[in-house]
């Protein structure tokens, strides 16, 4: 959300509209295909240390970004930062599903909500007109520190929490110190049991899924016509990976990516239709 502040500022810098809308696409498709990847290794390695992952990947991109002499290295930035993104925010929904009951977590989520479009809106402007656009990724370093530094220090996930009553927003204090004194969960097997568990093959499809949607639906009417063969040949594509994952994820894989039982729910599958076409919307605007 913060680039669309600084995309002027770019521009004017670089001197250049070439690659513009790479600054976000090569974002999406390096974080869209890892969003469930990261949940399927935070329930194999644990919370904390993908969660550490994604921060520091994140952390390096943000480096390259603020660093960059010329626009696409600033794209190998976003798509490096990309690495990193597709774990973060899922990460912090896992770890609040994990310690908060499930009436009170729209006010975690709606906080985070919050805190995204504010921080981006007032941030970004405020780096981009008094210092440069820069720091609208330099600044992720020291942020991004400090939150390794918690999450090392103070983060508990515990092996149970008594949480079987409501908590309101101003009971976070006394929840903050029961996380923090509770015993830590540590995933159960060795490290070669732990890398049998990793689905790549799932990876695979749905990563390829993913990326031919999002790069079709980004170079269609730009770089090539909607009707065009590279766009039909890619939506095409997208539709035989979509099916191959669900296939092999429902019939043949020990350790789906998504759980089985989700990609038999109707329910769910209704709201990832509804998910899809409002981040569509949402983030072409």
């Amino acid at each position: 959300t913060v680039i669309a502040i600084a995309i002027p500022a770019i521009v004017t810098d670089f001197n250049t509209f070439s690659g513009l809308s790479w600054i976000g696409t090569a974002y999406f498709l390096a974080s869209t295909p890892l969003i469930p990847t990261y949940g399927k290794l935070a329930d194999i390695f644990g919370r904390k240390p993908v969660f550490i992952v994604g921060i520091t990947l994140f952390k390096a991109g943000s480096l390259i970004c603020g660093l960059a002499p010329s626009m696409p290295v600033l794209i190998v930035g976003r798509a490096v930062a990309g690495l990193g993104g597709g774990g973060m925010l899922p990460m912090v929904v896992i770890i609040i599903s994990d310690v908060v009951p499930l009436r009170d977590r729209p006010k975690f989520q709606g906080i985070i909500g919050a805190c995204f479009g504010l921080a981006s809106v007032a941030v970004g402007g405020a780096f981009t007109d008094k210092l440069s656009w820069q720091w609208c990724f330099l600044i992720n370093l020291p942020v991004g520190a400090l939150t390794v530094f918690v999450v090392l220090v103070y983060l508990r996930l515990p092996l149970s929490l008594i949480l079987s009553h409501s908590h309101p927003i101003s009971n976070l204090l006394p929840l903050t110190i029961a996380l923090y004194q509770a015993p830590v969960t540590q995933p159960h097997g060795d490290i070669h049991a732990k890398l049998r568990k990793i689905n790549l093959l799932g990876t695979f499809w749905l990563s390829s899924t993913a990326v031919l949607i999002v790069y079709a639906l980004t170079a269609g009417g730009v770089n090539y016509a909607w009707s065009s063969a590279p766009i039909k040949c890619m939506i095409v594509l997208a539709v035989f990976s979509a099916f191959m994952f669900v296939f092999l994820e429902t019939k043949f894989v020990k350790h789906p990516l998504i759980p089985r039982e989700l990609l038999e729910n109707r329910h769910v599958i209704a709201a990832w239709i509804c998910a899809f076409f409002l981040g569509m919307t949402f983030y072409s605007m």
